[in-house]
């Protein structure tokens, strides 16, 4: 009876959270584009202005703050599009273990990535094939990477691992050594515009949510303060596709090695 309950009030939660989502969505599509249009015409001038005329240097960095920020509130505004209209959806068999394989190259040349920060990937199988948006995908594993790099200014190590999960389905885990949340914090973590970090929108944690949930996936977060926080995205399975459980390939073992650098 109390498993009962309990699967009860998680799927009255989920339902909450959805409808909540939804009707965030539509109110950031209506501002996004009422925002770009003069935020396009802002950056225009900005630039234009830029090349034309000769500033004193104490204008001229000025010129470039304007110009900076007015570019870090279009990403913003991508973000709210993102979020709120994501666009058509495209599925394609895509094998899971290259794919984060390549984002982990990306992401250890990151100006996200810092001394201190070591990375280590974790592959049950050589290959593990699943139909994804093999774009939308890639935005789940860089928004949930770099939230956790965030999380670990002082350093520390993201381990990402795949591994199956029964029933036709694998199981990929970020987990780090960072600052943790509460559980206030952690019952908000997926609803828009909660992020914790200074110099975001507060939507990547929402974006993974629904594009995890687009792929008829689950994504579960675990955190306790000071005790770094694991997020786990389960999904469907190509069956037969994944390797027999093993040594990993020669690429796997290499990825698995601590990987650090310096900032970009």
């Amino acid at each position: 009876i109390f498993q009962d309950l309990t699967e009860i009030v998680a799927l009255e939660r989920e339902v909450r959270l959805k409808e909540r989502m939804a009707a965030l969505g539509e109110m950031a599509a209506g501002m996004a584009h009422e925002l770009r249009n003069p935020l396009a015409s802002i950056v225009g001038s900005v630039q234009v202005l830029g090349g034309d005329v000769r500033l004193p240097g104490e204008h001229e960095d000025l010129m470039e703050i304007i110009l900076r920020e007015s570019q870090r509130l279009d990403q913003a505004i991508r973000d709210f599009l993102v979020f709120a209209r994501p666009g058509p959806f495209s599925a394609e068999r895509t094998d899971l273990v290259r794919l984060i394989n390549d984002s982990v190259r990306i992401l250890r040349n990151s100006r996200e990535f810092r001394p201190g920060h070591q990375l280590v990937t974790r592959f049950s199988a050589p290959e593990v094939h699943c139909e994804i948006d093999v774009n939308r995908a890639k935005q789940v594993f860089w928004n949930l990477a770099t939230n956790a790099l965030k999380a670990m200014p002082g350093g520390g190590t993201l381990t990402i691992r795949v591994e199956p999960s029964g029933q036709g389905q694998v199981l990929i885990v970020f987990a780090d050594e960072g600052i943790g949340m509460n559980e206030q914090q952690l019952d908000r973590y997926f609803q828009p515009f909660q992020g914790g970090f200074n110099d975001g929108t507060g939507l990547g944690a929402a974006i993974v949510y629904r594009i995890v949930q687009e792929h008829k996936g689950r994504v579960h977060v675990r955190s306790a303060e000071g005790h770094g926080t694991e997020v786990s995205v389960t999904l469907p399975v190509v069956v037969g596709s994944a390797a027999p459980a093993g040594s990993p390939s020669r690429q796997t073992r290499a990825e698995n090695r601590p990987l650090q650098t310096a900032r970009s």
